[in-house]
């Protein structure tokens, strides 16, 4: 309980870091007046290394003997590297079909951006929307959230990663597939006891987005295309089978990858046991084998949720002011 009421705690302190770096770099750009493409690409790349990285520094310079705990850069084998391709395949239908629901009632700032882009160096695009958010959104969310989270139960924090990941989105478009992804790059690292798989499947996750957009742009008819394109509540029938036909495929991948994992001699349940306890692997806890006492479970239960609904709050607060603004 210890470490996942950590993991809360600096979660916390990085989404209020977040909004607060966000809103200054906001400010900043507003009044130089950065606002042709290629100024739009710098903001992206500076704001993801800004908003997310200095939280990830002083957490890890809070906890350096414990670097290789919080951030297991363990190699993967080549299976594994194909394994997490068809993954990422699997998994884009269904982020599609959950983006295009939201979509009906959000305005999808993601695909707006990605257009902007579109009249810029497909290279530099594939750096700043590919390779910076695989390291710099990874690190804090599969990196040291996942770690605090290591003897929680598997579902618990599967759910609590998908929610986080989802919120430093700060966006409600990106909320239900951004969750979604969430819980599936948990998992990849969970299977896999290493943050390069997250840190592979989401670069190949916006690596295939851009990529597909910048082929669609290039197209002769696509501006044809973009002008007649059907509003997304008309789609609603094809966002269903999409999620129908392709979270089953994503599951048996995953089971799969699961399953060559497990025949492994080396494979290590390294963050989290299906029943809450801490593997062979994983380090413990200062007096983890003092059994607490009631009042301390209690009090523990409570710095828990109180840190978690702080989070929440913060969150909420936000999107409200967001919209109000």
């Amino acid at each position: 309980m210890r470490s996942a009421i950590r993991g809360n705690f600096f979660m916390l302190g990085a989404l209020i870091y977040q909004i607060i770096a966000m809103g200054a770099l906001i400010n900043i750009v507003r009044r130089i007046e950065l606002f042709p493409p290629s100024g739009m690409l710098v903001f992206v790349a500076i704001t993801q290394v800004v908003v997310f990285f200095p939280p990830v520094v002083f957490y890890a310079i809070l906890n350096r003997n414990r670097f290789a705990e919080l951030f297991p850069f363990e190699k993967i084998n080549a299976i594994n590297i194909f394994l997490t391709l068809l993954v990422v395949i699997a998994a884009q239908p269904v982020a599609m079909a959950l983006s295009g629901f939201t979509a009906i009632f959000f305005q999808n700032a993601v695909a707006d951006m990605v257009n902007v882009f579109n009249d810029i160096s497909y290279f530099a695009t594939v750096i700043v929307v590919c390779v910076f958010p695989a390291i710099f959104e990874e690190l804090p969310t599969r990196g040291i959230v996942q770690s605090e989270y290591r003897r929680s139960p598997l579902w618990i924090a599967a759910l609590v990663n998908g929610l986080f990941f989802g919120i430093i989105h700060l966006n409600l478009q990106q909320f239900p597939y951004a969750f979604f992804l969430g819980i599936v790059l948990f998992y990849l690292v969970y299977i896999t006891g290493s943050i390069i798989t997250a840190i592979l499947a989401h670069f190949l996750f916006n690596f295939m987005q851009v990529t597909l957009a910048a082929f669609i742009s290039n197209l002769d008819f696509a501006e044809t295309a973009i002008a007649e394109a059907p509003d997304p509540s008309e789609l609603v029938v094809y966002w269903i089978a999409m999620f129908v036909i392709f979270l089953p495929v994503l599951i048996l991948i995953l089971w799969a990858q699961t399953a060559y994992n497990k025949s492994l001699k080396s494979f290590k349940n390294v963050k989290i046991s299906n029943n809450g306890t801490s593997s062979q692997s994983a380090p413990q806890d200062v007096n983890m084998s003092k059994e607490p006492t009631a009042a301390e479970l209690r009090k523990g239960k409570i710095k828990l949720l109180t840190s978690f609904f702080a989070i929440i709050f913060v969150y909420v607060w936000f999107m409200l002011a967001s919209a109000v603004s």
